[in-house]
């Protein structure tokens, strides 16, 4: 909805040359464009207090020369600014400030579009009537202008409209008006899209057989046209539509298939065999029957000798109390000890990095903007993962290697694709490393690796690397980081001119409970932990 200089050019120089280039020139039209360019890499880098006064100078600039085109989109640049700043009164202001220009203009296709901005903003902000008003006065437009594609779009807000204010019926209506567009249109994505949210309507009607029938048609069409990663979030909602039915085997059956596409997105005879295994679950109902049968006999019997062991258990009782009470006062000094260091890395944990959150939502953007349309879904759906990793684990005090390893990768990855592949990574783990059955605290080796890349590789404003390590020694996992960046002590000096405190390091150092090895390379750092595991 919302999106920033909507300029196709890539653009030239840095920021400052930019922006340098703009107070020199007498040429007005020149100086707006060059703000926008520099705006537009301001964005991308998610500096928004710069952004906000180049955007307020772009502004100026072309108020100056009463170019109402581009003031008209200057406006709905900033509306979109404040709206990711959640300065939602602003936000509003500059919309509508976008939208009377355009109905003065006659750009009647440009009021539309500001009408529905203006519309899902109202809905956020709990006014779903305003917000009702503007997304059926933008579909008129639309249908007037036979612009069907962009009506499919509105179809779908006034269904999610109708959705929140419980009335079914009128919602199901614009989904299947959206539908109907999509494949009019033969838009594939769309028809998709237009499926998953009519199916999850259904399922909460309560009418789980068509949202079944409709979300299966939607992992089809994902799975002929090669969409695997929709196919993979089909079973998701399938599964979560199973859930709210009371199907809780057919939704973890379903689960399964969709956590099987997760970790790797399996061919087309592998779902095709965990489909055949969830019907094959519907003939085995008789047997299961029986063996539940055997299992209630098999329960009264055991019913029957625990009464003779009562006696001998509640003898014991007695001493086991006492032994669990004096255990229980030295248990409590150690958590009170230990509470402080868990609960702030658990925030820290469920935060994550919100630099590289923010960064990772705007790279996504630029993709859009861009046309890399399946790029940014692959960068999506690792970066949806990378999230219900972090947020499953953050409320856990161990997780296995391989479910550590498996979340440093998908960091890695993230951060090579959103570097523009300027960084590389290697992971060698020990064939002596279970990684199933060995445990640690999550995220232990995360906040040493983004360290790595942030502070001492990206400084160099070069190609770098960073190498992870795993081995076992004397029963203890050691987990060794390397890097080619700035080196350590450069880098401590880089932290301390800016005043950055690394947190992340220093809480992780006591929860290993021991200093950290540190190496200075040529070039590089070397940081190696032991790990209890």
């Amino acid at each position: 909805m919302l999106c920033l200089f909507f300029i196709t050019t890539i653009g030239f120089g840095q920021v400052d040359s930019l922006l340098h280039e703009a107070e020199l020139t007498n040429n007005d039209s020149l100086k707006g464009f060059l703000y926008e360019q520099a705006g537009r890499k301001l964005h991308k880098a998610g500096e928004l207090v710069q952004l906000m006064d180049v955007a307020l100078k772009a502004l100026e600039v072309y108020e100056k020369i009463d170019n109402q085109s581009k003031i008209a989109a200057m406006n709905d640049n900033l509306g979109g600014l404040y709206y990711e700043t959640r300065d939602i009164k602003k936000c509003l202001e500059h919309f509508r400030i976008a939208k009377e220009i355009r109905t003065k203009e006659g750009d009647d296709l440009g009021v539309a579009k500001s009408l529905t901005n203006i519309g899902i903003i109202l809905r956020e902000q709990g006014e779903e009537d305003k917000a009702l008003d503007y997304q059926l006065q933008a579909l008129e437009i639309l249908n007037q202008l036979g612009r069907k594609e962009i009506a499919a779009k509105v179809h779908n807000n006034l269904a999610v409209i109708y959705r929140d204010q419980k009335k079914y019926t009128t919602a199901l209506k614009h989904y299947n008006q959206s539908l109907e567009i999509k494949e009019a249109l033969n838009d594939t994505n769309g028809i998709i899209y237009s499926l998953n949210n009519k199916g999850l309507l259904l399922a909460e009607m309560g009418k789980l057989n068509e949202a079944e029938e409709i979300l299966l048609s939607s992992i089809q069409i994902s799975t002929t046209n090669g969409y695997d990663l929709r196919a993979k979030y089909g079973y998701k909602l399938l599964a979560n539509a199973y859930f709210q039915g009371g199907l809780h085997k057919k939704a973890y059956e379903t689960r399964m298939i969709y956590e099987a596409m997760q970790d790797s997105l399996v061919n087309k005879e592998t779902v095709a065999e965990i489909n055949a295994l969830r019907e094959k679950y519907e003939t085995e109902k008789k047997d299961q029957k029986i063996s539940e049968l055997e299992l209630e006999k098999n329960i009264s019997d055991l019913k029957e000798k625990r009464k003779t062991t009562i006696s001998w258990v509640v003898s014991g009782s007695f001493i086991v109390l006492i032994v669990f009470l004096l255990l229980f006062i030295r248990q409590r000094k150690i958590k009170a000890q230990k509470s402080k260091v868990e609960l702030e890395q658990k925030a820290l944990r469920a935060q994550m990095n919100p630099h590289f959150i923010f960064n990772s939502l705007n790279a996504i953007q630029e993709m859009y903007v861009g046309g890399e349309a399946d790029l940014a879904n692959n960068y999506m759906g690792d970066f949806g993962e990378l999230m219900r990793k972090i947020l499953d684990n953050s409320g856990k005090r161990l997780i296995s290697v391989k479910e550590e390893m498996d979340t440093l990768r998908l960091y890695l990855e993230m951060e090579k694709l959103r570097s523009a592949e300027l960084l590389t990574y290697d992971i060698n783990i020990g064939e002596e490393v279970d990684q199933l059955n060995s445990f640690v605290p999550p995220l232990i080796i995360q906040p040493f690796v983004e360290n790595a890349i942030w502070h001492g590789i990206l400084p160099k404003k070069q190609e770098g690397k960073v190498g992870v390590t795993l081995k076992m020694r004397n029963g203890k996992l050691v987990c060794t980081i390397e890097d080619n960046g700035i080196g350590f002590e450069e880098s401590k000096k880089n932290k301390k001119s800016i005043g950055h405190d690394s947190k992340g390091m220093g809480l992780t150092e006591q929860r290993l409970g021991h200093p950290l090895q540190i190496e200075n390379l040529n070039p590089g750092t070397r940081i190696t932990l032991t790990i209890s595991i």
